[in-house]
């Protein structure tokens, strides 16, 4: 399938997607190997009250948690997850994996509008 891609950050590719109710859509893509995003970590910046969904594509099983939102993602080897929220806080957020240590996969930038 082709998608309308409209950025690509290191290993993280910014799709864009149609508003949800009135608010604007953005798909952040993340690819892990061997507890690393590929092409190692990045940013991805949102505006503040952008409905937000990482995709997360993992070689192996693991624990993602996006420091500031509480947000925890179980992945599976091999397994795609799409937790989608709302970009309410402001500021620079680390999405770490817990799987063998803490390392920041990528930066979730959220702007004020």
């Amino acid at each position: 399938m082709i998608k309308p891609w409209v950025g690509v950050l290191a290993g993280i590719w910014l799709a864009a997607a149609p508003p949800a109710l009135g608010q604007q859509a953005v798909t952040i893509e993340l690819e892990i190997a061997a507890g690393a995003a590929v092409g190692g970590a990045a940013v991805a910046r949102v505006s503040q009250g952008n409905w937000v969904t990482i995709k997360v594509t993992s070689d192996k099983a693991g624990e993602l948690h996006l420091h500031g939102y509480d947000l925890t993602i179980q992945v599976a080897a091999g397994e795609t997850r799409s937790p989608p929220f709302v970009a309410h806080a402001t500021g620079r957020f680390p999405l770490e994996i817990h799987e063998g240590g803490h390392g920041t996969l990528l930066y979730l930038e959220v702007y004020p509008r």
